[in-house]
């Protein structure tokens, strides 16, 4: 639970702070960690050539942190919570949706706790007021739904292929933070 409330923290903060392209490069970083993990903790085995794509795919990542300038902790923490959550999730033996619905129901506790200490003050904390603070905070199924996914297909398929899969989701990012956000 404290990993992927970790990682959806961080991610709405680069998008509160206009620093999508710093969500991307973590999203980006995410597959290699993924891939490093099945290595490591579930013995995966890589060919030679995919070996050689993880090696090329880091000398990519080397250099788009190179040219951001600056140090990629918020990529890093993205890339290394969602991992970490992924390899947990995939070894837990409670259905998915029994683990899913608890660690929503706890984040949602921990959020609401904010929310009403944010509006015990004038305004709201997103720069509106309580209701559609409310609203916006309780917009949990258009993120559960992939999540809940998610969590189903961690659990059949190897963190490797897992990591590769991961790619759809920074490159659209990217796309979305030069071409629509203009960062």
């Amino acid at each position: 639970m404290l990993l992927i409330a970790t990682n959806w923290f961080f991610f709405i903060y680069t998008i509160q702070t206009g620093q999508l392209t710093k969500a991307s490069l973590g999203y980006l970083i995410l597959p290699r960690v993924a891939i490093f993990l099945g290595f490591c903790i579930s013995n995966e085995k890589l060919s030679p050539g995919h070996w050689f794509a993880v090696a090329l795919a880091a000398l990519d990542v080397i250099a788009l942190t190179y040219g951001l300038g600056v140090p990629p902790w918020i990529a890093l923490t993205l890339a290394t919570s969602f991992s970490f959550y992924a390899v947990l999730t995939k070894r837990l033996l409670a259905p998915t949706t029994t683990t899913f619905t608890m660690e929503v129901f706890f984040i949602t506790l921990v959020a609401l706790g904010i929310l009403v200490y944010f509006h015990g003050g004038i305004g709201g904390h997103f720069r509106t007021d309580l209701f559609t603070s409310l609203l916006l905070a309780f917009l949990d199924p258009l993120t559960a739904a992939p999540l809940i996914l998610f969590s189903y297909s961690v659990r059949s398929v190897t963190l490797s292929t897992l990591g590769v899969l991961q790619y759809i989701n920074p490159s659209v990012e990217l796309v979305c933070a030069t071409v629509f956000l203009a960062e």
